[in-house]
């Protein structure tokens, strides 16, 4: 008796000494990191769902909350999945979540049930979430709980879209008959339906759209353009509709394109219009897209470069168009060939007020004024002009205001002639040798100047006050003739004379062995005095 009391000590103090050594092992041990203990918990959760989150991303989960969270690849991440599964018994998750690292615990109640609650720890940059409801324990309950919760939301959701949406989606059997349809083909279809029959509504609902080709394939949409007419309605709806093939049914979704029919039909109508205003237009016209294609031209262009119609419809680009000009001999001269490519291709890239403009001179004697502008989206256009006869005229009056001044400047009396307002527009050599004046730049003096430059050289007389009368005079006038003595005694027969346009024509001849006659004139040099 007394060994067994002693065997019973002995077997109470080893014990103690185990349970003691295990104790001092446990509180002696090396510390672990928040990230173990974190896993600690989570397993000490094993039969609940709970999830163990490092930023975004889930780094550990109970068997239950592993279920939840298998979703098929997708760009979301670990933790919009999270919010998406618990999103629909927790409306304000994200927002309640997003304070969790700050306060670093929280119990989130569901706003359905006081029962079902969300129960958040962090630490060390850990998230540990622990989903509760006290209706249920196992874990595998909850975890379908949540799930059909999630998919109760996503369907009505779902149902919610297709019930808003202002587009026409209904169903159809293989055979025709609809199956479904959402609020706005339902709002229609009686629109129709009531204003045929008084009101009238019933299911299945009127079809809107008649022969509706099926897709052939599942999974391949086809999308067609459909009018539909309605009652009082000068022009039909139109609609786009595509279809969709899922096994004995299709899914229909029709998007009024009404808008896009008339603005096709406007650009057409106006397209139209230019073409036949580019095609009644002298001028050469030739668009190239931002591609360098030729996109657009006019019969112009076909006369004046000569190009074939089969090959400028064709769509060239715009270097294939001056290869082709240059072997016709419609470009200048080969030597300015490269200088003028570079020129195209600085345009090319020029900015949007940027602009080619040239004349070009042909072999053949053609004058061309091409000129190129950049238009919206990259697009390129050019002008071709003939201005021959332009050039022609031009030449051919330069050619006679050359031969008038050779004939005046054979003269051997000086001349000059003022226009209306007074200004100097043509003399000759002689008068600038007479006058001392420049025979360059007399455009730019007056009948003033010129009087002064007269009365400087000569004796004084009133002639040309009178001669400045005269030039300024408007109405009908005569001409009429006066001598006048230059400081160094010759003698010069000054003459004034009309001429068409207002125009005065000077003229100053040397009258030899014949004494002055002086000119009693009214008036005095009191104009050019005081101009002085």
């Amino acid at each position: 008796m007394v060994l067994s009391e002693n065997m019973q000590l002995i077997f109470v103090a080893v014990v103690s000494l185990l349970a003691g050594g295990a104790l001092l092992a446990f509180f002696s041990r090396p510390s672990t990191s928040d990230r173990a203990v974190a896993r600690e918990f989570l397993t000490q959760a094993e039969s609940n769902i709970a999830f163990l989150f490092d930023d975004v991303d889930l780094v550990d989960a109970t068997p239950a909350a592993q279920t939840l969270l298998r979703r098929p690849a997708d760009t979301r991440t670990d933790w919009e999945a999270f919010i998406t599964t618990f999103g629909p018994q927790f409306p304000h998750l994200r927002r309640h979540l997003s304070t969790l690292a700050k306060e670093g615990h929280k119990i989130i109640i569901s706003p359905d049930s006081p029962d079902v609650r969300i129960i958040a720890d962090y630490w060390d940059g850990m998230a540990r979430l622990v989903y509760e409801d006290t209706r249920t324990a196992s874990g595998r309950g909850l975890a379908n709980q949540v799930t059909i919760k999630a998919i109760e939301a996503q369907i009505e959701s779902f149902q919610a879209i297709a019930e808003d949406s202002p587009m026409l989606i209904w169903k159809e059997h293989e055979d025709g008959s609809i199956v479904w349809a959402n609020r706005a083909y339902l709002s229609m279809a009686d629109d129709l339906r009531g204003a045929g029959t008084g009101g009238i509504a019933a299911w299945p609902p009127l079809r809107i759209f008649d022969d509706l080709e099926a897709p052939e394939s599942e999974g391949a949409p086809l999308t067609r353009r459909t009018p539909v007419h309605g009652p009082d309605q000068t022009d039909p709806t139109w609609f786009e509709v595509t279809s969709i093939r899922r096994e004995t049914e299709i899914l229909h979704f029709a998007v009024d394109a009404s808008a896009i029919v008339r603005a096709e039909a406007t650009q057409r109508s106006f397209v139209a219009t230019l073409g036949k205003t580019f095609a009644d237009l002298s001028i050469g016209l030739a668009i190239f897209d931002r591609h360098r294609k030729l996109m657009t031209f006019n019969p112009a262009l076909i006369d004046l470069t000569n190009l074939s119609v089969e090959f400028l419809s064709a769509r060239p680009t715009v270097n294939t168009v001056l290869d082709r000009l240059r072997e016709a001999q419609m470009l200048p001269e080969p030597k300015n060939y490269k200088t003028w490519r570079e020129e195209i291709a600085a345009l090319e890239s020029a900015a949007k007020d940027g602009s080619y403009f040239e004349t070009w001179e042909l072999p053949n004697g053609r004058s061309y004024r091409v000129t190129g502008r950049p238009h919206p989206d990259g697009a390129i256009a050019f002008l071709f002009e003939d201005i021959s006869a332009e050039v022609s005229l031009t030449r051919r009056f330069r050619s006679e205001i050359e031969l008038s001044h050779a004939v005046l400047d054979s003269l051997d009396e000086a001349v000059a002639v003022f226009n209306t307002s007074g200004t100097l527009t043509m003399s000759n050599g002689a008068y600038a040798r007479l006058w001392h004046r420049p025979t360059e730049g007399l455009t730019e003096s007056g009948i003033l100047d010129e009087a002064r430059q007269w009365q400087q050289s000569c004796a004084p007389t009133p002639v040309w006050s009178e001669v400045c009368n005269f030039v300024g005079r408007i109405g009908e006038r005569s001409g009429w003739e006066e001598l006048v003595v230059m400081n160094d005694g010759r003698h010069y027969a000054c003459k004034v004379s009309p001429l068409p346009g207002g125009a005065t024509l000077a003229s100053f001849r040397r009258v030899r062995d014949m004494a002055p006659t002086i000119h009693h004139a009214q008036g005095s040099d009191a104009l050019l005095q005081q101009s002085v």
